[in-house]
């Protein structure tokens, strides 16, 4: 399948059936329930019913010290951890030129 050209000519990477199904958005305001309920949203889509995940988070920090074990396991050669079904990315702007999952979910 080849690329598609998002608005200003930017390279976006197609979907595959191994793509994330669900792109789910976090911006951690407070302590730690917001990051907290889309983890564990994360988590249920990917484990419980088997749908890869982007988990995608402002303050990545933040996740790791709800979940030390995870980042401790789970790290790509950039730092940012990733464990089939979920991959988490730090959220930033611009975002990266990726396609959005057919489901896409703004926790926070």
């Amino acid at each position: 399948m080849a690329a598609r050209k998002a608005c200003g000519g930017a390279l976006m990477r197609p979907l595959t059936p191994k793509s994330p199904q669900w792109d789910i958005f976090c911006r951690v305001i407070d302590n730690f329930g917001d990051i907290g309920v889309s983890w564990r949203l994360a988590r249920i889509l990917a484990y419980d019913f088997g749908q890869p995940v982007r988990l995608w988070v402002d303050n990545v920090h933040a996740l790791a010290q709800l979940e030390p074990a995870f980042f401790a396991q789970h790290r790509t050669a950039d730092q940012t951890p990733t464990h089939a079904p979920i991959e988490v990315i730090p959220w930033t702007h611009p975002a990266p030129p990726i396609l959005p999952a057919p489901f896409v979910i703004e926790a926070f």
